[in-house]
């Protein structure tokens, strides 16, 4: 492990060059530190080369010549393809070539895919799979995938990215996420299908009572939502047009000449569109309180971002924002960026761009939908208000709010006499003769997550390795047995 290679290596400096153990051991730390590093961006170099093979295959599949053939021409073609054993070296990405062993592997872990299905794999076939990915293909150490493992690391989340990304590249069948989609869509589809005929009956049956006018068409029934949705779609063309120019300005600022430099006819032009922009995506404000010099001033400060998901993509954890960091110049038109630049330790920027990225819904008013803010705030509004002084509800025996006052005020529910009827629910269970007070505290609920997850994280890594040492000596399957019992039962 990672303390034992420190040890013999300190040792080995301390005896061969006569150094102290303080320096030998800085030293050390100092090696290990670059090694992570190169090993990281080689991870980020294989899973970028995966990435853009999975690109490729989308594109030959979207441009595949079955669009012109007959459903028989395209079996035809499909059983002539398949019938030939040697496989293609194009089907898996260049970077793999090399490898032969690696692409065997990725042929045997397929196979396991089709015959069961990924969602009831067990953990240990799961893990060794990722664990097959960490070693054969992304070229981790074993201490690297064991740190990965435990979760513990946070400078090892990006290698632990690459992994998911290379698996749902490589094997489709894992990604939960999309296959959930597909379902979401085709129960939806289903859906509409069973609404349609549905509403086609109670159509008929109104027409032969007489309740609905011959004259009156679907179309009619349903213009107000049609004229509704047209609205909507000219509101986001809108947006999006805006969005556009405004790449414009900002290329005008930052490649050709800064706002002070410009035309004054072409200040006033950029004024007016300003006003209307501001108009657009801020109606709820008068024009009074917009401080349209500081709009301008933030707006033109961000440099052109002709593809804004490539951006922040491009800082989405440490590998990729310290690759980012290595090709911005040192020299900008933004005082800020300067001394971000020019004044702080290549550690602290790297950690402040992923804090960045993470708050991304936040931040990136342009590219994020609301409804997209609105759930990350929901979702992440205990880590948001960390640390805000706010009103808790304290249990006081003298306290002025009663237990029936948290009920009507919707704040808590009675608590049940039998835990077992308990309902599931995330307000405040009281019981009928309890009272409050309002006190203002610091929120601060972290200790005790950082708990839970230290020990989610323990009780996780455990079982991953139990149950992957349990599939490789053979005492564990792809399925649990019970499931295959189910199974069985089923189908007799």
């Amino acid at each position: 492990n990672k303390a034992y290679v420190v040890a013999c290596r300190q040792e080995q400096l301390m005896r061969e060059d006569g150094k102290s153990e303080e320096e030998s051991l800085e030293i050390v730390e100092e090696l290990l530190k670059e090694a992570q590093k190169k090993e990281a961006n080689q991870s980020r170099d294989i899973e970028t080369a995966v990435k853009e093979w999975q690109l490729e295959q989308e594109r030959k599949v979207r441009n595949s010549p079955f669009d012109d053939k007959t459903e028989e021409e395209v079996a035809v073609s499909t059983i002539e393809t398949t019938s030939t054993p040697p496989p293609d070296p194009n089907s898996v990405p260049s970077v793999l070539h090399s490898k032969p062993r690696t692409v065997q592997g990725i042929a045997i872990w397929s196979q396991r895919l089709a015959a069961i299905p990924y969602q009831q794999w067990t953990v240990g076939a799961s893990v060794a799979l990722d664990h097959f990915i960490s070693r054969s293909i992304l070229e981790h150490s074993e201490e690297t995938w064991e740190s990965i493992l435990e979760g513990n690391d946070a400078s090892m989340r990006g290698m632990g990215r690459d992994i998911v990304t290379v698996r749902k590249a490589l094997f489709p069948e894992t990604d939960a996420i999309q296959e959930e989609e597909d379902e979401h869509l085709a129960a939806v589809d289903a859906d509409l299908e069973v609404k349609d005929d549905t509403e086609k009956s109670i159509d008929e049956l109104l027409a032969s009572l007489g309740g609905l006018d011959s004259q009156e068409t679907d179309s009619d029934l349903w213009k107000d939502d049609e004229e509704e949705k047209e609205d909507i779609d000219q509101d986001d063309r809108i947006i999006a047009k805006l969005r556009s120019e405004l790449q414009d300005w900002r290329k005008r600022h930052w490649e050709q000449e800064s706002y002070d430099d410009w035309d004054p006819k072409v200040q006033d032009e950029f004024q007016t569109w300003l006003e209307g922009y501001a108009n657009i995506l801020m109606p709820e404000l008068s024009t009074g309180a917009i401080d349209y010099q500081e709009t301008r001033e933030s707006l033109l400060a961000v440099p052109p971002l002709d593809n804004a998901d490539k951006f922040w993509n491009s800082i989405r954890d440490e590998i990729s924002a310290e690759k980012f960091l290595q090709g911005v110049t040192v020299s900008t038109k933004d005082a800020k960026l300067d001394t971000f630049l020019n004044t702080l330790p290549l550690e602290e920027q790297v950690r402040r761009l992923v804090n960045m990225s993470t708050l991304r819904p936040m931040l990136d008013l342009e590219g994020v939908k609301p409804q997209t803010r609105m759930a990350f705030l929901e979702r992440h509004a205990d880590k948001l208000i960390h640390g805000l002084e706010l009103e808790h509800i304290v249990a006081d025996e003298e306290g002025p709010i009663t237990a029936q006052q948290l009920i009507e005020w919707g704040y808590a529910i009675e608590k049940a006499k039998n835990p077992k009827k308990q309902k599931k629910t995330d307000l405040l269970l009281v019981e009928p003769d309890q009272r409050f007070r309002l006190e203002k505290m610091r929120y601060d609920d972290s200790e005790m997550k950082k708990n839970y997850l230290i020990a989610w994280n323990i009780h996780k890594s455990s079982r991953a390795r139990y149950e992957e040492f349990l599939y490789r000596e053979g005492e564990l399957g792809l399925r649990y047995e019970h499931e295959e019992e189910e199974e069985g039962n089923t189908n007799k």
